[in-house]
């Protein structure tokens, strides 16, 4: 991945489940992240009802100056 911020919004399904999987999160947390983003149009994470690995997958990676943002 680069070092550039990505949003998450741009990543594809299979992107998304790659990036957990990257960082030792299992990539079946993809399909909650994914849905938060995409059906539920979540605007703040913080405030998602994630698993404790996902949870604290996006506390470090989603934000300024971090891998990941967020389009809102």
């Amino acid at each position: 991945m680069s070092d550039k911020p990505r949003s998450l919004h741009d990543l594809s399904f299979s992107a998304m489940q790659e990036a957990l999987r990257t960082d030792g999160v299992n990539p079946t947390h993809a399909k909650a992240l994914w849905r938060a983003l995409h059906r539920e149009a979540v605007t703040d994470l913080a405030e998602a009802d994630f698993l404790p690995p996902l949870r604290k997958w996006v506390d470090e990676n989603v934000g300024e100056t971090k891998s990941f943002f967020m389009d809102v």
